[in-house]
């Protein structure tokens, strides 16, 4: 297994223990999708009120080291703003999209809005 899977398998499990551990208190169980090559968790406003409070970005900065948004921003921080501006946006949600695992993994962050 090389370097780069083992990171995405290790980031994936991370995030999603992450966010059931935060989650684990609110009513409803974060949504879990499949995507190609891999999956997508979708944290609705509660959900994501509590990764926010959580302030992941560091210990999802060191499992994921090298992996920046477009912008430049590293996905922790991405994924705690994301997540900050859904805990105070109704009708909101954060998905977080990982793809192309194995060959060419990568994570996207994606900030929703009801109507």
């Amino acid at each position: 297994m090389n370097i780069r899977r083992m990171v995405m398998i290790g980031a994936a499990t991370l995030g999603l223990g992450v966010a059931g551990l935060v989650a684990a208190p609110a009513a409803q169980a974060f949504t879990v999708a499949p995507a190609p090559g891999g999956g997508s968790v979708t944290l609705d406003r509660g959900e994501a009120a509590a990764v926010g409070n959580a302030n992941v970005a560091g210990l999802v900065d060191g499992v994921l080291p090298g992996y920046r948004a477009d912008d430049g921003e590293s996905i922790g921080r991405g994924l705690d703003r994301y997540a900050d501006w859904a805990a105070r946006t109704p009708n909101s949600a954060v998905r977080v999209t990982v793809t192309g695992v194995p060959a060419d993994p990568s994570v996207g962050l994606t900030a929703l809005r009801g109507r």
